[in-house]
């Protein structure tokens, strides 16, 4: 009977430590801790409070618009988009990442989200599986950048 209790005991501290892994913990903000911009195509410039670059009444000029930062427990995002002519032309995103498999994970979502918000031309698009925290920051970010641009 020893020898159960002794492998059940095991069992069950190994199953609560890997669930504890799996759930992980609120990562704890860090000095060092990485922002990177994982798409920086185009040459749309914002302002950073969210006000068109340029007027969006000028003919052909091409305006720029920042959403709010969506933060979650693996790190914050920021989408600014590139209008002109009314139409969606361009989505960048600064990406910020405590750790290793956060960054990964956003590097294989951005770009994936990126062409799907610009065939749609809208945030309601497909979010990215095995990258929900991501997906929903992002296209949380991108709507509140489409709304300040009124599409």
């Amino acid at each position: 009977m020893r020898p159960r209790a002794v492998l059940g005991s095991a069992a069950a501290s190994l199953s609560i430590l890997v669930l504890g892994w799996q759930l992980g913990g609120q990562p704890a903000t860090v000095a060092g801790s990485t922002t990177s911009s994982l798409t920086t195509t185009g040459t749309g410039a914002g302002t950073g409070d969210g006000a068109p670059a340029s007027s969006a009444l000028d003919a052909g000029a091409a305006a720029s618009y920042t959403g709010t930062t969506s933060t979650s427990r693996y790190g914050s995002i920021t989408v600014s988009i590139t209008v002109e002519d009314g139409t969606l032309t361009d989505a960048t995103a600064e990406v910020s990442a405590d750790d290793g498999r956060s960054r990964s994970i956003s590097a294989r979502a951005v770009p994936l989200l990126r062409s799907e918000v610009l065939t749609a031309q809208s945030a309601e698009v497909s979010m990215v599986s095995g990258a929900t925290y991501t997906s929903e920051g992002y296209l949380s970010s991108l709507q509140s950048a489409l709304d300040q641009a009124g599409l």
